[in-house]
């Protein structure tokens, strides 16, 4: 891979700012462009590193009232006392105000992120060896690594959104996907693929290092959900599902969580695999809650066309067979066969053999989708039995009353 002039290269982001920082600043004060959490981070390694009496510009006039912090006016002239860095996106303004300010690339500052080496309307590359194919309007990428690869399809919608990618990341974007307000981090040795068609918006979407995720097309997810898929973990997502505010889905480290296709989500719903806390027995020692062991025993899955009602929460353990719906404040974390109804709390089956359907006040069973019209597996060969004290025939009715969704 060719390298930028005068740079450093080290395969860790971080570590090139660090190694880069100690060549250029010549005893100079270190300030760092851009106070927030990254920014932080950096100052800490260049602390450990020895120089001291590090301090932040900001654009942002609250920040400036903070201890530390500053207006990038400081800068002007001082390029003889202050080394400049800057962990962030390319911005081109920023290297303006920088120049202007009489501040010469690597000699005066270091810009992690000002290292392109070609860039038209459908492609760009640097000299960290990470390329973009295709046009993203509205998408601020940030490669914070090397070697990452993102391919964007054809006409897509994008407002407000971001993507934060690490080094050896692979991310697809399908064709007409539509983004709003959603703040995507991809981290190392990680991949993230969306389908067509897509509709994500006000989403925190997360894939800690060695993780993979898919979005399955025409997949709904609405505002205000959390997608957390942590270390060397896995989730997908299946076609045509559709996800309500506020969820959260957050993915146990070396386990998976798979979601099927055409299934319906209501508001403020809950599928995790695991606490991630640390629980231990006092007898033995023992981690009981969170091994590596246990991780990969924690997985979870939902099958084709499932119906989770308001506030329900999936947990590790579950397994919920197609066609089946779950009632609103439910708490699963057992095996719900095919084509039933399960309510809650305590989780209990309350009616099995029965099919739904999106379409309201629907008159034909057809509108539930013929490939999910199925009995319920245990009851096929079964006749008559009883669950929660209501008789239930072949044809799944029950003496018992209504239920919430």
């Amino acid at each position: 891979m060719e390298k930028y002039p005068e740079i450093i290269e080290t395969n860790s982001w971080q570590t090139c700012i660090l190694a880069n920082t100690m060549r250029y600043y010549n005893n100079r004060q270190v300030v760092i462009w851009g106070a927030f959490d990254t920014g932080k981070r950096i100052k800490l390694r260049l602390e450990r590193a020895g120089l001291c009496d590090i301090i932040f510009v900001d654009s942002d006039a609250q920040k400036q009232n903070l201890d530390g912090v500053y207006a990038s006016d400081i800068l002007r002239g001082n390029a003889e006392k202050y080394y400049v860095v800057v962990p962030l996106n390319y911005k081109k303004c920023i290297v303006e105000e920088l120049q202007a300010l009489g501040y010469r690339k690597n000699k005066d500052y270091y810009y992690f992120c000002d290292c392109i080496k070609e860039e038209r309307g459908d492609y760009y590359e640097d000299y960290h060896g990470n390329i973009i194919y295709g046009r993203h309007p509205n998408l601020d990428i940030m490669f914070y690594g090397f070697g990452s690869t993102v391919r964007i399809g054809s006409g897509p919608w994008i407002l407000n959104s971001k993507m934060n990618v690490g080094s050896d990341v692979r991310v697809e974007i399908g064709d007409e996907c539509q983004m709003d307000g959603v703040c995507m981090t991809v981290r190392d040795n990680s991949s993230l693929k969306i389908n067509h068609n897509v509709h994500i918006e006000s989403i925190d979407f997360k894939i800690l290092h060695d993780s993979h995720a898919e979005l399955g097309s025409r997949v709904t997810l609405r505002k205000n959900g959390k997608l957390w898929v942590h270390e060397c973990a896995d989730l997908v997502i299946g076609d045509r599902t559709a996800i309500q505010q506020n969820f959260w889905i957050n993915v146990n480290q070396y386990s998976e969580v798979n979601i099927g296709k055409d299934c319906m989500m209501s508001f403020d719903v809950v599928i995790m695999n695991n606490s991630r806390h640390s629980i231990f027995d006092v007898v033995s020692g023992a981690n009981i809650s969170s091994s590596v062991e246990l991780c990969k025993k924690s997985s979870l899955t939902i099958g084709d066309h499932v119906w989770i009602g308001y506030r329900s929460m999936i947990f590790e353990g579950a397994h919920i067979e197609a066609g089946s719906l779950i009632g609103a404040d439910c708490f699963i974390r057992d095996h719900v066969p095919n084509n039933c109804i399960a309510v809650g709390p305590p989780f209990k089956i309350t009616r099995k053999n029965i099919a739904w359907a999106r379409t309201d006040n629907s008159k034909k069973i057809d509108d539930c989708g013929l490939e999910y019209v199925r009995l319920t597996e245990e009851n096929q060969e079964r006749g008559d039995e009883m669950i929660d004290g209501c008789t239930v025939g072949s044809a799944g009715t029950t003496e018992a009353g209504e239920w919430d969704l």
